[in-house]
């Protein structure tokens, strides 16, 4: 008898546990509201490359490809366009949503409110052409140049930066 009443309250212990645990993958949703300037759509409409302002405590100023679950919301969106649109991170993926396209005089001012400049218009450069100098901002915080690795590195560029590698699947 006691050992059925210590089983019973083992069970009921283990039970009611998990029914109190919360969706480990809702409770790890990170949402961002994020604008920038659409470089590209792919062919198949579940990726969108944007040029992206700062999101503020999760990633600088970059030019990424973005996973789109629902691609209606990319109906009427082209390169050049300026968008605000909602990012969802998780431990292992990402998606947009919510992209809505910013026109008129709204599209000069970003949504802190301040003016933002807008995207350099740099054209695009052909296998030996010489890297236009510009700064970076290293893993670890440091500021750097490009011409501060003439003649020291080669002149590549990494494809995809290793911070945003995670969230490109």
């Amino acid at each position: 008898m006691i050992p059925a009443l210590i089983l019973s309250f083992i069970i009921a212990a283990v039970t009611s546990g998990e029914a109190c645990r919360a969706d480990p993958a809702a409770t790890s949703n990170q949402v961002h509201a994020a604008r920038g300037v659409i470089r590209e759509i792919s062919a198949d409409r579940h990726q969108a490359v944007i040029r992206h302002e700062a999101i503020p405590d999760f990633m600088p100023a970059m030019t990424m490809a973005f996973n789109v679950r629902d691609t209606n919301e990319l109906a009427g969106l082209a390169a050049a366009d300026t968008v605000r649109f909602v990012l969802t991170t998780t431990g292992d993926t990402h998606w947009i949503h919510g992209i809505v396209k910013v026109t008129g005089p709204a599209n000069a001012v970003s949504p802190a409110g301040a003016k933002s400049a807008p995207p350099n218009r740099v054209p695009e450069l052909k296998p030996g052409d010489a890297l236009p100098d510009g700064e970076l901002v290293a893993e670890d915080g440091r500021r750097l140049r490009f011409s501060d690795f003439r003649g020291k590195a080669p002149s590549r560029v990494a494809e995809r930066p290793r911070r945003c590698s995670p969230l490109s699947h």
